[in-house]
């Protein structure tokens, strides 16, 4: 997972927050140039934004859906009649469809959690960490084996997934 991190004035953060802003724009200048754009002139290959409420610690996560020069809306802080970075979010966040991946693991998967009419953690956490696997496919982020993961999900804590474990919240 490459991760944007972007600061946000708080009535925008809140905006993306709650869901009513899905994009994020960022001047056609120097600097953004340089963290978004690649030295071929592609877009680098951010899978995640991190969004910021100030200089704070209070974060929220989302999947980038796209990156891309276009005019923004006035609505979300845009100028309509000016080109921008323009950085599009799917509408939920990285902890939301974690969350997700383990409701479909238990609606769809129960029976394989259970042996001899008991549920077995092992089956479970192996479930948990394939699905995991497949939302971090494109990751910068990477489990040494499968017992990195499991840590996380029994202990809490791994010195490989400490950044998921945040993200987490």
């Amino acid at each position: 997972m490459k991760i944007l991190d972007l600061v946000l004035k708080k009535e925008w953060f809140d905006m993306i927050k709650n869901g009513n802003k899905r994009e994020e724009y960022r001047e056609i200048k120097p600097y953004w140039t340089k963290r978004l754009i690649d030295k071929d002139g592609n877009f680098k290959s951010f899978t995640h934004v991190k969004f910021r409420n100030g200089y704070t610690n209070n974060f929220v996560v989302f999947r980038i859906k796209n990156i891309h020069i276009g005019k923004g809306k006035e609505e979300w802080g845009g100028e309509p009649n000016t080109d921008v970075y323009v950085i599009e979010i799917v509408d939920n966040s990285l902890k939301n469809e974690i969350q997700n991946s383990l409701n479909d693991i238990i609606t769809n998967n129960l029976s394989k959690f259970y042996i001899n009419n008991s549920i077995s953690v092992d089956n479970l956490v192996n479930l948990f960490t394939e699905k995991i696997k497949e939302l971090f496919s494109d990751n910068e982020m990477h489990f040494v084996c499968n017992n990195d993961l499991n840590n996380l999900l029994i202990n809490g804590e791994d010195e490989h997934t400490k950044e998921l474990f945040k993200l987490l919240g």
